[in-house]
């Protein structure tokens, strides 16, 4: 875990841990959790976290040493469903507030990991992880569900298909279920 930013990363799940919020860490810092270390210079995470305790949630960043980088972020995280940070190294964290039935089950069946000596983080399932990159299928995205499925032959393959389709219908990209499941069946 040497090429992500562990030092915010612990930063973070303290303060999640501590308010406490229901969360899970997705993005780069997950997958190189979940398959193979990867470089990535920010931490993404998805919240379930009522509106109305959202200065609460921000108190708590602040105090962990997070600053926005939004003027106002309470009325930014209402209009755009996420808060933007950075901490005092100047690493970047980005909190998607999820509201979607997808995003509440990714926090909830979030896996406890140990990411240091002694600290635990919630972190996406490999499941979550290949549908929400299956979603942005960018070409970083597609080489993250390459390694994740690779080190994670054992995964719910029904569930991310079946889960998946529904995205790619409403994204008008039917055609990627197939895609995707061929990228199943070059690592089985």
């Amino acid at each position: 875990m040497a090429d992500i930013p562990l030092v915010t990363l612990k930063r973070l799940v303290a303060a999640l841990d501590s308010v406490p919020a229901l969360y899970a860490i997705i993005g780069g810092v997950a997958v190189s959790i979940q398959s193979v270390p990867r470089f990535t210079e920010d931490v993404d995470a998805v919240i379930w976290f009522g509106e109305d305790n959202w200065d609460v949630l921000l108190e708590k960043l602040t105090a962990s040493g997070f600053t926005s980088r939004s003027g106002d972020p309470i009325d930014f995280a209402r209009k755009n469903r996420i808060f933007l940070l950075t901490d005092h190294d100047g690493v970047h964290v980005d909190l998607s507030i999820g509201a979607l039935p997808f995003e509440e089950m990714v926090v909830r069946n979030a896996d406890r990991i140990e990411i240091a000596p002694g600290t635990f983080a919630s972190i996406a399932t490999v499941e979550s992880l290949i549908v929400m990159k299956a979603v942005a299928w960018r070409p970083k995205d597609i080489l993250d569900i390459r390694e994740i499925v690779s080190i994670n032959p054992g995964f719910d393959r029904k569930y991310v298909v079946d889960t998946f389709s529904e995205y790619a219908d409403l994204l008008e990209v039917p055609e990627r279920v197939g895609q995707l499941e061929a990228i199943f069946d070059e690592k089985s």
